[in-house]
């Protein structure tokens, strides 16, 4: 039986094991939770409130994960103006909180489609060379991509349980593999 921790030493089923463990982790599976769950029923009143030592918002974070995910997206799609190599600070909304409802619904509908978009490009046969300096293929920013929405929406979860708008899931739930 074949060892799932390593990845396989033949290069055509090292990719598809890259491609399922990102399908994985940008779908919501595993230790990851999907974007789909982690923001149903956010509301907007939630989504500017500030705690004392806490340096964002949920809008904040939200906005933030759409500006680099565009620009990873961007990168990708071919866009050789887009630099992935920037300022940390880069991408942070001064904004608090979204004017209205349907502006937080857009936000979230970005993120949606910028997922679907990033994995039509996991699963492409496109060039997997080299992106730039920092990363050697599309394995490596769509990893980057999706460790970064993971660990904003970490932070836009715990928000939501310090706000009481999230419900800790329980075992067997339709969190799926989310484990508990």
């Amino acid at each position: 039986m074949e060892n799932t921790l390593h990845p396989p030493k033949d290069k055509n089923r090292e990719s598809k094991y890259f491609e399922s463990v990102l399908k994985g982790a940008l779908e919501g599976k595993n230790a990851h939770l999907s974007i789909h769950k982690a923001l149903e029923n956010l509301r907007v009143n939630i989504t500017g409130k500030k705690i004392l030592n806490t340096p964002y918002t949920i809008w904040q974070l939200l906005k933030h994960i759409n500006y680099w995910q565009i620009k990873f997206l961007n990168r990708l799609e071919g866009n050789k103006d887009v630099l992935l190599l920037c300022n940390w600070q880069e991408g942070w909304e001064d904004e608090l909180n979204a004017s209205s409802q349907l502006e937080l619904d857009m936000e979230i509908a970005l993120l949606k489609d910028g997922i679907s978009k990033a994995l039509v490009i996991l699963t492409s046969e496109g060039d997997a060379t080299v992106i730039e300096q920092s990363y050697a293929n599309k394995y490596e920013v769509l990893q980057a991509m999706a460790s970064h929405v993971s660990y904003h929406l970490a932070e836009i979860i715990l928000l939501r349980r310090i706000f009481g708008s999230w419900k800790r899931p329980v075992k067997g739930s339709y969190y799926g593999s989310y484990r508990v």
